[in-house]
């Protein structure tokens, strides 16, 4: 039933002259959906260059990792030191950075406030948190 209405309402345009306006319509809605094809390509550009990005991270994170020079242990990376044991200051494993402590009742978190990453122990646990670490 639909469809026999939508002919009558064209064939009632047409019949009337407004089919110059239906047709400035309809050349609007092309140029919108040029455009916004133009605008999904472009973010799609932007989004594989930010796909590689993260997968160049991520490997570098990796190879600091590979080292040996990093220790992963309750979603920290602690640093081992040259004459043995391990660095006080526990490291982010998304960002790379130092992470801190409010308080000692919060968990440890990234330096980068764009990272976001939350170790898997507060600041209180710390002392317990590098009696388990591998010798």
């Amino acid at each position: 039933m639909a469809i026999p209405l939508l002919s009558e309402i064209e064939r009632l345009i047409n019949e009337h002259g407004s089919a110059t306006v239906l047709k400035e319509h309809l050349s609007l809605l092309n140029t919108k959906l040029g455009l916004l094809r133009e605008n999904m390509e472009n973010l799609q550009k932007e989004n594989a260059g930010l796909v590689e990005r993260c997968a160049e991270l991520e490997e570098q994170v990796s190879r600091q990792n590979q080292g040996g020079e990093f220790v992963e242990h309750y979603g920290a990376l602690f640093k081992r030191r040259s004459g043995g044991g391990y660095s006080k200051t526990p490291y982010c494993p998304v960002c790379g950075r130092s992470m801190w402590c409010f308080q000692r009742v919060f968990p440890y978190e990234g330096s980068d406030d764009s990272c976001g990453h939350k170790a898997d122990f507060k600041g209180g646990d710390l002392e317990r948190v590098f009696a388990e670490l591998p010798a």
